[in-house]
């Protein structure tokens, strides 16, 4: 046998795959761990002590207030608490350890939000070099938002619902309506939640040319324009459930 051989199979045809493997595992852990540093260091945020009297009137009370009970003048005034899903762990947290504990629920969101960021850069075709570099520089760019307060929990949001379209592009168009089941956390942890259907509506108006484009030549028409349409309605009906 040929000592370059394995098999039938050359050796050298083994080794560049075993080194892109090694270069895009080097991407996660990079993107990854800027995402951590970026998110580790301590931030000013002025109104934390209103989400964490929140929470703690949330859990104390078993019950979302529905009339402002902090105000001096405005005592009882009608009040939505729409980031109760947030301010709930955020208070949970404080309690049992501290800032130790808010710093470590921020760092876990924006590490999720690194690790989609670099999948999707990842399966979209970039080197992983460009990933690193890129990636980096994108997440040392929004440090001012990595922060305690609800906000931070869209950028997750965000990029996963980036990852499920692109999931729909690889032609696994069922995995959209996920989309919807994320939209029910969403909006009851922060306004942006606007961006979900937003996104969604978006990638339908995209496969809408692109449908009549299929039918013209008379192709399937990919995605499936009942799951998309099903995405979109569902994802607008779960925004109610707040």
């Amino acid at each position: 046998m040929d000592s370059r051989t394995a098999g039938d199979r050359p050796l050298t045809a083994v080794a560049p795959r075993r080194s892109r493997l090694r270069l895009e595992h080097l991407a996660w852990g990079v993107v990854i761990y800027c995402g951590v540093a970026g998110a580790i260091s301590p931030r000013r945020t002025y109104d934390i002590w209103w989400h964490l009297a929140t929470g703690k009137l949330i859990v104390e009370q078993h019950a979302i207030p529905d009339s402002d009970p902090f105000s001096w003048t405005r005592e009882g005034t009608p009040w939505i608490t729409h980031e109760w899903g947030w301010e709930i762990p955020m208070y949970l947290m404080y309690s049992r350890w501290g800032f130790a504990g808010l710093m470590a629920l921020r760092v876990v969101v924006v590490g999720i939000a690194s690790a989609l960021l670099a999948w999707l850069c990842l399966t979209r075709g970039a080197t992983p070099l460009a990933v690193m570099a890129v990636g980096a520089l994108a997440i040392f760019s929004g440090r001012p938002v990595f922060n305690d307060r609800p906000q931070v929990v869209t950028i997750p949001f965000f990029m996963a619902v980036l990852c499920l379209i692109e999931m729909s592009e690889r032609g696994r168009e069922r995995w959209l309506l996920l989309v919807p089941v994320l939209m029910v956390p969403w909006v009851n942890i922060h306004g942006g939640f606007i961006f979900g259907p937003a996104l969604l509506g978006l990638y339908a108006v995209v496969c809408a040319v692109r449908w009549v484009a299929q039918h013209r030549e008379g192709r399937p028409l990919r995605p499936v324009p009942a799951i998309v349409a099903l995405a979109l309605v569902l994802s607008l009906a779960a925004t109610l459930v707040n």
